[in-house]
């Protein structure tokens, strides 16, 4: 995220403007999926995998900050490579399933 003096305070001020109207704009991010086991454990719980789902904001900064102002979820469209990375595609789905609710 970029601090908020980076950001265009007219820019902002218009999607708050859009969110209390009740759109919803869209931000847009590139995703992945880390699946790793835990380096050293200690303990008597023993987890065999960490999944890290991480989500790169590209495009919406000024978006995210005008929800955070006007107390509204915002919209993320999400890219996620099924294709390249460590994570299957049955790992992402599964991923995507959870994060859905």
């Amino acid at each position: 995220m970029f601090p908020d003096n980076w950001l265009d305070k007219k820019v902002v001020s218009e999607y708050v403007q859009r969110f209390e109207t009740g759109h919803a704009p869209s931000a847009v991010t590139i995703s992945l999926l880390d699946i790793k086991g835990p380096a050293d454990w200690h303990g008597e719980i023993d987890p065999t995998e960490h999944w890290a789902f991480c989500h790169y904001l590209i495009d919406g900064h000024h978006k995210v900050c005008a929800a955070r102002q006007a107390g509204r979820p915002v919209r993320i469209l999400n890219f996620i490579s099924c294709t390249h990375g460590i994570s299957t595609r049955e790992d992402i789905e599964k991923a995507v399933a959870a994060s859905a609710g």
